[in-house]
C-alpha cells in the first residue's frame, strides 16, 4: 500500500486489494473454465471479478473433486509453497540432521520452509520479529528454535541457536540479518535467496 517503488505497484486509491483468493467461474466464454469451475490467483478483495483473456494466467482451476480442503489453496497448495517448496528442495538440498535458519520465518513462504526442513530431519531455527511469533513458530509448527531480530543480539542469538553451524540458510529478508548469518555458515552451505524485504525500499 505503500507508494515507494518496489517489487509490484502500488494499490492505488480506490482500487480493489491485491489478495490471493479463492472464487467461483459464474460465467466463462472460455472452453478451459466452464460454469462452476473453482479457481484460486489474484483476483483481489471483491464479490465479483471480470477477467480478461490476457489476464487468464493470473488465476489457476482447481481439481474437482479437490484433494484437500478449499482453504489449503490458499497456502500450502497455493503458489506461495511452490516457492517454499522447490527453493528450498531443489536449491537447498537438506539433509537429515543439517541445521536450516530462515528468516521472515513466521511469513507465508518461510513458515512454509520450516516445516518442510523439519519433515526432512533438520534441525530448524526460524528468525522473526516478535516473542509471540517465536513462540509460535516453537510451539504450533514445530521449530527447534526461534530468534526474535528485534531485540536479540543475533550473532551470539545465532551461534547459541546453531552450535553446529548453518547448513542451509534461506534468505527472505537481507540486511543486517544475512550478514550475522554469514558468519555462522558452514563450509558448503546452501543460500536459497527469495527476497529481500529489507531492500525493497532502497534507492
Amino acid at each position: 500500500m505503500t507508494n515507494k517503488p518496489q517489487y509490484m505497484p502500488p494499490v492505488e486509491l480506490g482500487e480493489v486489494m491485491r489478495g490471493l483468493v479463492l472464487g467461483v467461474v459464474e460465467e466463462s466464454k472460455n472452453p478451459n473454465f466452464q460454469t462452476g469451475h473453482m479457481v484460486s490467483g489474484l483476483l483481489g478483495w471483491q464479490d465479483y471479478a471480470l477477467i480478461s483473456t490476457q489476464n487468464i494466467r493470473s488465476f489457476t482451476k482447481l481439481l474437482n473433486p479437490l484433494p484437500a480442503s478449499l482453504t489449503t489453496f490458499l497456502h500450502p497448495l497455493s503458489f506461495i509453497s511452490c516457492t517454499a517448496y522447490f527453493r528450498l528442495l531443489d536449491i537447498g538440498k537438506p539433509q537429515a540432521g543439517e541445521t536450516v535458519v530462515v528468516s521472515a520465518a513466521s511469513g507465508a513462504v518461510g513458515s512454509l520452509v520450516g516445516q518442510i526442513a523439519k519433515i526432512k530431519g533438520c534441525r530448524v531455527v526460524g528468525i522473526t520479529s516478535s516473542d509471540e511469533k517465536c513462540q509460535w513458530l516453537r510451539e504450533e509448527l514445530g521449530f527447534d528454535a526461534a530468534i526474535n531480530y528485534k531485540t536479540a543480539d543475533l550473532i551470539p542469538a545465532l551461534a547459541k541457536s546453531c552450535p553446529n553451524g548453518i547448513d542451509i540458510y534461506f534468505e527472505n529478508v537481507g540486511g543486517k540479518i544475512i550478514d550475522a548469518v554469514l558468519t555462522q555458515v558452514n563450509l558448503s552451505a546452501r543460500i536459497p535467496s527469495c527476497r529481500l524485504i529489507s531492500a525493497y525500499h532502497a534507492k
